[in-house]
């Protein structure tokens, strides 16, 4: 954690000196899970990283997640909230301030979720088959929003079966 603190510190350090101006420090949080590497809430002045991804590929994350993110709260400090996310404002402060590429992914190996996945039977009318296996987010559209799912081959609507097995890390 003290690796991304300082990182973070020295980029505030390059935005001050280019701005010409005092930037509040952020919260930072090593909170972040999923596929995401990094994460910046401007509003709220908070970072988060995903410690997973951090701990695969420290040297890399610290180089371009942690400037990736910080750039979000400089580029809305500097320019305002109607700015675009990584829009020129954003590739301002990552190529000129920071001196880094202005990539919006990251290409990091993304740890495997060790949270099983749960998975829905839907049929539809099809003569082969039919069975259609839906994520629990969709499932919860359906049931909750009367969100309609339609088979791509015969067009007919999808209706629930039951919950099917755990599938892990798909």
């Amino acid at each position: 954690m003290q690796v991304i603190v300082d990182a973070v510190e020295q980029c505030f350090l390059r935005a001050e000196a280019h701005f010409k101006q005092r930037f509040t420090r952020p919260v930072i949080s090593l909170q972040l899970s999923g596929k995401s590497a990094g994460m910046a809430h401007i509003t709220q002045n908070k970072l988060r990283f995903n410690e997973g991804i951090y701990r695969l590929q420290p040297e890399g994350f610290v180089a371009q997640t942690v400037p990736h993110e910080v750039a979000h709260l400089i580029a809305y400090r500097v320019f305002g909230l109607g700015i675009k996310p990584h829009g020129s404002e954003w590739r301002y402060v990552m190529q000129q301030v920071f001196q880094q590429p202005a990539n919006r992914t990251h290409n990091f190996i993304v740890p495997s979720s060790h949270k099983p996945k749960k998975r829905y039977l839907y049929q539809c009318a099809c003569a082969s088959n039919g069975q259609h296996f839906l994520t629990g987010q969709r499932h919860a559209l359906i049931t909750q929003k009367n969100y309609r799912y339609f088979c791509q081959r015969c067009r007919a609507e999808l209706s629930f079966v039951r919950a099917a097995a755990v599938v892990v890390n798909q």
